[in-house]
């Protein structure tokens, strides 16, 4: 990961947070900026109406996210720069689980993807606080003022916080409404983009994965690519349909414009079954020819198992893929290709413990969207299962063919 903290510092990106960072901290006496706070103590009780927490967390998102350190204090002679490191307080997983719950109760629209870390030390316990870039400002949460409960809208100003006029509410509201029409213009494209490579034959799965802020527009290297997706075809979300011919079973890879290609093809014909693309600015594209996932089902019928297999491993891929360019956070497309004048049908196996479900024939396909943080704290499985119920629902299934609770 890469940070404002390791901005600050001057360092290349690392796996976590250590002691050596914040000695370093206290050592250059390096300044709080706008993107990087210090602070002594974490609020041991931060969902407490008199808590600044939701104040602290919705400044920095709303000035572009950034870091905040519990655990470095200030000297006299130099204010607003790291002078001392102290105990920040004790850790506990529900200290973890409450100051979360701000992030995501207590402040609208919720403020998803923070990370919460822990540095420990016999004397000098840290807490380092990851607050994303988000497309969702101005967040705002409730205080009382002068007998009056309103909305507050605070931002950073260099190393302090300030509250935001109503003129610069609305310009953010505005920023907000055109990049959300941006988004949505580039996914239509990427998204056309990996359609038409497609064949003509067959019912093909199409996934996208567009990075909310990409984080990173640098070379990425033959091993970066293959590691992701090596590390994607282990993901836990493959346990329950491996086997099957999905997008990270490709693994014939190959320089392409600005990204890494893997393609798998059937070993005779040497047609196309799957495919992904690994761009160095973080988007990530997967094809899977749904009919061919396995070999136990009749001529161009898809099992609905295949729907896992397309949503699976996109998400499986932007966890680790993400671990390489530093994105969190996208917006997932899925969808159904088809050319051949006939509807999409599939074959949901039976179980005795569930009513028979007969799927409908689909003449055409709705495409599914989700806005996903691939953040440590993020439980995709749960993401995993809503992608593939909205897909599975247009043909009149409920029950999932993999990842029951």
């Amino acid at each position: 990961m890469f940070t404002a903290l390791h901005s600050a510092l001057g360092i290349a990106p690392t796996d976590e947070f250590t002691n050596e960072m914040l000695d370093r901290l206290v050592a250059e006496r390096t300044a709080e900026r706008q993107d990087l706070d210090f602070k002594e103590k974490i609020d041991s009780k931060p969902t407490r109406p008199e808590s600044d927490v939701k104040k602290d967390l919705c400044a920095m998102a709303n000035s572009g996210g950034g870091v905040i350190v519990y655990g470095v204090g200030e000297l006299p002679d130099k204010k607003d720069h790291a002078g001392k490191r102290v105990s920040a307080g004790e850790y506990s997983s529900g200290l973890e689980q409450s100051y979360l719950t701000v992030a995501t109760a207590y402040i609208s629209p919720p403020l998803r993807g923070v990370e919460f870390h822990w540095v420990e030390h016999p004397e000098h316990e840290a807490f380092v606080v990851v607050v994303p870039a988000s497309q969702q400002v101005p967040h705002m949460y409730f205080t009382e003022k002068k007998n009056a409960t309103v909305l507050a809208a605070p931002t950073r100003n260099g190393s302090h916080s300030e509250w935001l006029s109503e003129p610069e509410i609305a310009n953010l509201y505005r920023l907000r409404f055109q990049r959300e029409e941006a988004s949505s213009r580039e996914v239509d494209e990427v998204y056309s983009k990996v359609a038409a490579k497609r064949s003509s034959d067959g019912f093909w799965g199409v996934g996208v994965a567009v990075p909310t802020y990409p984080a990173r527009n640098g070379d990425v290297t033959e091993r970066d690519a293959t590691m992701a997706r090596f590390a994607a075809y282990d993901d836990p979300l493959r346990h329950d349909y491996r086997g099957s011919v999905s997008p990270v079973t490709a693994s014939n890879y190959r320089k392409g414009m600005k990204c890494w290609t893997f393609s798998g093809k059937q070993y005779d014909t040497q047609e196309l079954l799957a495919y992904v693309e690994l761009h160095e600015n973080g988007v990530v594209t997967v094809l899977s020819r749904l009919d061919r996932v396995t070999y136990s089902t009749g001529d161009q019928i898809v099992p609905t198992h295949a729907f896992a297999c397309l949503v699976g491993d996109l998400l499986a891929l932007i966890r680790h893929y993400g671990g390489v360019t530093g994105n969190t956070d996208y917006t997932v497309r899925c969808s159904v290709e088809w050319d051949q004048d006939k509807p999409l049908v599939l074959w949901q196996p039976k179980d005795p413990r569930y009513f028979s479900e007969d799927p409908l024939p689909l003449e055409s396909f709705s495409p599914v969207e989700a806005e996903v943080s691939v953040t440590a704290n993020a439980p995709l499985i749960d993401t995993a299962r809503s992608l593939v119920r909205d897909c599975l629902n247009q043909a009149g299934v409920e029950q999932l063919p993999v990842w029951r609770k």
